[in-house]
Parts: structure tokens; sequence; C-alpha cells
């Protein structure tokens, strides 16, 4: 079996083939899974699997894979990764996958900024927010939407602001989207109920069908003091 071993075999850096030669000079017609130079030629310069070259010569996948030992033929990686692959540090619009440079996930759309952080893509609405502010914006502030419409990207319907107030935006929109009535939405309206009225909270979200958390969580944030316990 030494005849077998009478192959180089030249890989790049990349582990990619580049050329192959075969010094047997021994006598007799060789099958083709026994030809170095056609085993390389069909292994490393096509993309057919082993499994599909056994089947073309007719024997075994185990025999076809003794033969590529036995004629120190590097196997192929099972997958490619890093420096290795072809695609590797393609973005952008180099990339395979570029489909413009716009996303989209719920409404909300991203481009594709070029060299920014740790992602390339960002929100379109921090973009325009950005331009509009001259400067970046931190990482505590939040781009509210104020028709409530994600995908209206328009510089009059975008507001900056933290989350604890994002949250309390959207806590008033839902609830406005609830009950339809704007009179919920103002402080003089707890005050009348829960001070003047002295209406219990539990009054309140019977009356006007409102959870109990959404009335406790109003008197918080417009900073209307509690009852004491036997005012209650």
């Amino acid at each position: 079996m030494e005849k077998y071993k009478h192959t180089t075999c030249d890989i790049d850096k990349y582990g990619r083939f580049k050329k192959a030669t075969c010094t047997y000079k021994g006598n007799g017609a060789c099958n083709k899974h026994l030809c170095s130079i056609w085993l390389i030629r069909e292994y490393w310069g096509s993309d057919k699997l082993p499994s599909i070259l056994a089947k073309e010569c007719g024997i075994h996948y185990a025999s076809l894979r003794t033969a590529l030992v036995r004629r120190n033929i590097p196997r192929k990686d099972r997958g490619i990764s890093g420096g290795r692959h072809p695609l590797y540090g393609k973005t952008g619009e180099s990339s395979s996958a570029w489909k413009g440079g716009r996303i989209s996930d719920e409404g909300r759309r991203a481009d594709y900024v070029r060299n920014h952080g740790r992602t390339s893509y960002r929100s379109s609405a921090r973009i325009i927010a950005e331009s509009a502010l001259g400067r970046t914006m931190k990482k505590t502030e939040i781009v509210h939407h104020i028709n409530g419409d994600p995908s209206d990207d328009r510089n009059e319907n975008l507001l900056v602001c933290d989350r604890k107030y994002h949250k309390f935006l959207h806590s008033r929109m839902w609830l406005l989207s609830k009950t339809g009535n704007k009179e919920l939405l103002y402080p003089d309206f707890y005050v009348r109920e829960y001070w003047d009225e002295l209406k219990s909270i539990k009054q309140i979200t019977e009356e006007y069908c409102i959870p109990e958390g959404a009335v406790l969580r109003y008197l918080v944030y417009y900073d209307i003091p509690r009852r004491l316990a036997y005012l209650r």
C-alpha cells in the first residue's frame, strides 16, 4: 500500500487547496478512487460531498474516506468560520445578505450606519431625533411616537424623553384607548374624586372601570398625597 502515500497536497493558510502532485510511478492503470489527482480535483475542486463521490465510483463511503487518508489528502471541515470563510469581513453593501440597508421590526425601522459602535443598524427615529437635537442621545433617553405609530418617523411626531416619562405616556395612551375619557388623564380629576369627594380608590375604579393600579400610579406621578387610613 506504499503507492498510496506518494501524494503531496499544498494547502494555503486558510485551509484551501492550491495544487497536488502524485509521484507514484507504479505499473498498471488505477481506478478513479485510487487516483490521487482525480480525488483531489473532484473532492477539493468542487462542492461534491464524499458520499456523492463514493457513489460515482461505485464504492462505499468508508472506502473513499480510507483512500483520502492513505493519500494524505486533507479533509474538508464541516463548517468554515472566521477568516477562512469567503464572506468573512464583508458587511454593508458587500454582504450577500444586503437588502437595501433598512430593516423593520413591528413597524419600527432601522437604517444601516457604517462604523457605528457595536451594531451597524440604528433606529431611524433616533437618527432623526439626534439630527434635530444636534447631539448623540443618551442611553437613558427614548424616542416616543406621539401618534402611536412606530413607522411614522416625521420630526414633528417624535418626542425625546426618559424611560419613566415614556412609560407614563404609554399608560395615558392605554387608558384613553380603553375608556375614551380624556378627563382621566389630568390631575384635576384625581384631586376632585379622591380629595374633594372623598371617594376611595376602589370606588373610583368601579365607577370609571379603570384598574386600581392605574389610579395609584397617577396619584404618585401627580404628587397627590394619600389620605390617612381613617379617612379612606
